[in-house]
């Protein structure tokens, strides 16, 4: 586990495995985490569209928060690559379901799923 995080799981009603994670709630709760989860809300400041093949959904979104999300959006983004001028970034292996996710997560949000394969893809 990530220093910090927590990992559960319950049984639901129907007798499914409710998984769910997060992070720890003084990163949660964090100052600098709570205005990063108000920018990303920001419709102004979505300046980028992320195209996710696996279920064809375009998201609008934020470069600065994707690229301290993800290292690979980052060097997209700013390194010398079509993505920094078009400000598009096509994902081939994840869905937008995972992917925002993995984004509510890293902004230390709880997630649940009854999906290892949702988590794991997380």
């Amino acid at each position: 586990h990530p220093i910090g995080s927590r990992n559960t799981s319950k049984r639901t009603q129907a007798g499914m495995v409710m998984l769910e994670c997060a992070m720890s709630r003084q990163y949660a709760e964090h100052e600098v985490m709570r205005q990063i989860q108000d920018l990303l809300g920001q419709e102004k400041l979505h300046d980028c569209t992320l195209h996710f093949k696996l279920n064809d959904n375009k998201v609008k979104t934020s470069a600065f928060v994707m690229s301290l999300c993800s290292p690979v959006l980052r060097t997209m983004f700013c390194g010398d690559f079509m993505e920094g001028s078009s400000k598009e970034a096509t994902i081939e292996d994840l869905s937008s379901d995972a992917f925002e996710q993995a984004v509510d997560l890293w902004l230390g949000k709880e997630i649940c799923t009854t999906s290892l394969e949702k988590l794991v893809a997380v």
